[in-house]
């Protein structure tokens, strides 16, 4: 086993990054899961014009709720928002 832990110019060394478990609820990203979201998600349910072009008078992202970015804000974006539910450790960027 090494004991030498220098860095030494002209060699490469390695980072491992560490998985990072996302909340795709949190979508004011303040780190937390809460009825802030929850706002932001309702205030477009239902849509099914999510990501539309650009140049067609829509901004491309213009749907906080269509997490699974299908184009329309549903049940299956629901299930994903409703798994991290509550979650106070979220990343923030």
């Amino acid at each position: 086993m090494s004991t030498n832990y220098n860095l030494d110019p002209g060699f490469w060394y390695t980072i491992e990054m560490a998985a990072v478990d996302l909340c795709e609820c949190d979508l004011n990203t303040d780190g937390k899961c809460d009825m802030q979201d929850w706002l932001l998600f309702g205030g477009d349910w239902g849509r099914t014009d999510c990501g539309t072009p650009p140049g067609s008078g829509n901004d491309p992202n213009d749907c906080e709720c269509d997490l699974n970015m299908d184009g329309k804000c549903d049940m299956q974006d629901w299930l994903l928002f409703g798994e991290d539910w509550g979650r106070t450790d979220c990343p923030t960027p």
